[in-house]
């Protein structure tokens, strides 16, 4: 399946959304990651193998999920001169 060149300024701030969230899981299993480990002294355990998997599932997702900018011309700092390609994990 081809991928369109752009997208619109809607699809990309759909795309946001998402990756948003991909960081806010990503962080909140970070958190858990260090109340595991500092908190309850679980270094090795299942609940911290857990939370390593889902972890190494989640990272690098939200880079994958954001929508990429292309300067298209014109003024830098005006934001009209910029597209969206769609985001690296549509292809």
């Amino acid at each position: 399946m081809a991928t369109q060149k752009h997208i619109d300024t809607e699809t990309a701030d759909k795309w946001h959304k998402c990756a948003e969230l991909w960081k806010t899981a990503s962080d909140a299993l970070h958190q858990i990651e260090l109340i595991l480990l500092l908190d309850l002294n679980m270094l090795e355990n299942p609940a911290s193998d857990a939370v390593r998997k889902a972890i190494d599932a989640v990272e690098g997702q939200a880079y994958m999920f954001t929508p990429q900018p292309e300067w298209v011309g014109g003024d830098s700092s005006d934001p009209k001169n910029y597209k969206f390609r769609p985001p690296h994990i549509v292809g």
